[in-house]
């Protein structure tokens, strides 16, 4: 399957399972011939934006949610998170969770949606702390 194609449907296929919560497409930057097959949409609602993209280097396929509030007045914007992110966090792993495919982060994404458009978690200093010490795992670092 062409990039393109991919493209399309990926953002096609998340757009509709969210436009029920009042997603549209807000940015699109579909692959171009100078682009190495790297792509990015966005998708936002009042109150949230997920974007989903393909690095131009590798086939992985990455989905992530922020908030658009923010935790208190003129307060750094925390997120967005990726799913991996999300994921690990909820399930009370101390590191990301690694989804095998896009259509597996898409079934967790439907199936958690009601969890995950939450303001109050993706802006929480637990979320925040949580991922601080997750990354310094993954670099090699002691964690907190």
């Amino acid at each position: 399957m062409s990039q393109k194609a991919i493209y399309s449907e990926v953002t096609s296929s998340l757009l509709e399972m969210v436009a029920s919560y009042g997603f549209e497409l807000s940015c699109l930057h579909p692959p171009e011939p100078n682009s190495m097959g790297g792509w990015y949409s966005e998708l936002e609602s009042s109150e949230f934006a997920i974007a989903v993209s393909q690095d131009r280097s590798e086939d992985d396929i990455g989905v992530s949610i922020g908030s658009k509030l923010r935790r208190k007045p003129r307060a750094h914007m925390r997120g967005p998170w990726s799913l991996s992110h999300l994921r690990g966090y909820l399930e009370g792993s101390p590191e990301h969770y690694r989804f095998d495919s896009f259509e597996k982060q898409l079934d967790w994404f439907r199936e958690n949606a009601g969890i995950l458009l939450d303001s109050s978690l993706l802006n929480s200093d637990e979320l925040n702390a949580w991922a601080g010490n997750a990354s310094r795992r993954i670099f090699g670092l002691d964690s907190k």
